[in-house]
């Protein structure tokens, strides 16, 4: 419940804070001197929240939400920019829940024009400020899922007050009201609607309050160290997400007529062989075994499988129409389309990271920018540089798994092995198989050892490698045995679960939480 006041709105659940909303000149003046009397007594982090016309970069904010513990005040940034330079040109510390997607639109609030500026003041904004995500997240790193929580209305909740709400239910009875989905109530509802108002107000309030405990906690813990680093790292993304990757545009449009061709191209081949569908697995299938090929894995549904693993393995003309018409699809749609539509407004893609996008904090990016195909540059070749004299360069980890492995496991052989630039593919070939292994025998060993650092069994490796069952478990019995300090290390992991703390601890000092069921996760 709600209980209206002269001087602003309270909320019950925190001990009757306010949220007063700016409309006026002498709201205006009410607020600067509230913010010269935070600014001058020091009294913790400023809290800020927005409110945007959805989750594009080129959004506009509707709404800019500032509070301390107390107070939370709500104004129009387009209507009362001074309000914006003042809040953020002055104070030291801020505090945000996801404070990427606010700060990128405050840069951009105070630089319009100026792309460059922009950025810089967002890497600002973010340098004074204690991210409640990356907190909770140093905390416990499990997503929903995994049974965590990283909501602001989900932490407040378990952390400030079992009371909380987010307004969202009687948000979404106006949006229903005016007949709107979700993306067109951000964009049509009236901004001083007060289901829209006060849901805006009470975030920052929120994120304030539980600043302070989870910053307490962090403080306790044995990952205070870490907290510098991830907020230097969700810093620099910001800066490139601001920043933006310029995109050959010309390139993208013609890349994407290219595969829209070859996608006709090979739906047109396949209906010869009575497929007028080639993303249809039942008619892909019937038509492979009418010409004769044999199936022999199927579904959980006990539909014949017809994923990329299996047409590799078939020696048919349908199955290689079926491979190239769906990785063509698969480019136009994943990657290309999405690429350009981003892109249209001012020629650059501003994808958003999120650098804790996993639970063992692999980052990971929008426009399935992690995933774009390595050994294939058409969707890389969309990339150029924003400058006529710069250069875009590619850089990989060589070996990063095995050479993590090693150095964790102290394995002498594989150390040895990296020491003197040797191929620990050829090596472990060469234990499986003898001295005149095959390049199709190295590729055995190769997925020999990532299924083992991956957690696969002799049934992920059997399957991989195209070998029986009982022939993946002797590969991996044979690596076993020729690396025994990293199998004893392996294990070791696993004990640690099954005898202690579903924990397992980083050497950077991350704590990240193990499924008992899922042992084999302790190592990869």
């Amino acid at each position: 419940m709600i209980l209206l006041e002269k001087n602003g709105v309270k909320t019950p659940e925190l001990g009757n804070a306010l949220m007063i909303d700016v409309r006026t000149e002498s709201d205006e003046v009410d607020c600067k001197q509230w913010i010269f009397d935070f600014q001058n007594k020091k009294n913790g982090p400023l809290a800020y929240d927005t409110e945007t016309t959805g989750l594009d970069y080129f959004a506009d904010v509707r709404l800019l939400q500032i509070a301390d513990r107390d107070t939370a005040w709500v104004f129009d940034p387009a209507q009362f920019p001074e309000l914006v330079a003042l809040a953020f040109g002055n104070t030291k510390h801020f505090t945000a829940h996801n404070s990427t997607f606010d700060a990128l639109h405050i840069g951009r609030l105070i630089h319009p024009t100026d792309s460059t500026k922009a950025a810089k003041e967002t890497e600002r904004i973010m340098s004074l400020t204690t991210d409640t995500q990356v907190l909770a997240n140093l905390l416990d790193p499990r997503g929903r899922k995994d049974g965590g929580d990283h909501s602001l209305k989900g932490l407040t909740k378990k952390f400030v007050t079992p009371e909380a709400t987010d307004g969202q239910e009687a948000l979404m009875d106006y949006f229903r009201e005016n007949k709107w989905s979700k993306a067109e109530g951000w964009l049509k509802a009236d901004r001083w609607h007060p289901a829209y108002w006060h849901y805006a107000g009470r975030d920052p309030l929120y994120t304030r309050r539980l600043h302070d405990v989870l910053q307490a906690k962090v403080n306790e813990s044995s990952v205070q160290e870490l907290q510098d680093f991830d907020h230097k790292v969700i810093r620099v993304l910001a800066g490139m997400t601001s920043r933006g990757f310029t995109i050959d545009r010309e390139y993208g449009a013609q890349l994407l007529e290219s595969l829209y061709d070859d996608i006709d191209r090979c739906e047109k081949q396949a209906l010869i062989y009575g497929v007028e569908k080639i993303a249809s697995g039942a008619q892909v299938s019937e038509a492979l075994m009418v010409a004769g090929v044999e199936l022999t894995e199927k579904t959980a549904t006990g539909k014949w499988k017809m994923d990329s693993d299996v047409l590799q393995s078939i020696d048919h003309p349908l199955a290689k129409l079926v491979l190239e018409g769906k990785y063509a699809r698969k480019m136009a749609s994943t990657w290309v389309e999405s690429i350009l539509a981003a892109s249209e407004t001012d020629g650059k893609l501003h994808t958003r990271f999120n650098a804790s996008g996993t639970i063992t904090d692999r980052m990971t990016a929008d426009h399935g920018l992690q995933t774009m195909p390595a050994g294939d540059s058409k969707v890389r070749s969309m990339f150029i540089p924003r400058e006529s004299d710069m250069d875009i360069y590619q850089f990989d980890f060589a070996n990063i798994e095995l050479r993590l492995a090693a150095a964790m496991s102290g394995e002498p052989k594989m150390i040895n092995a990296f020491k003197n630039g040797d191929d620990l593919h050829s090596i472990l070939a060469e234990h499986l198989f003898g001295s005149d292994f095959t390049e199709a025998d190295r590729k055995r060993a190769k997925q020999t050892h990532f299924c083992w650092l991956y957690g696969g069994g002799s049934h992920a490796l059997s399957k991989n490698c195209g070998i029986t069952n009982q022939e993946a478990k002797i590969l991996l019995e044979r690596q076993k045995r020729l690396y025994p300090k990293l199998t004893r290390w392996s294990r070791s992991n696993i004990e640690r679960l099954e005898y202690g703390a579903a924990v397992v601890k980083t050497p950077t000092g991350r704590k990240i939480p193990v499924n008992p069921k899922q042992k084999y996760k302790a190592t990869n």
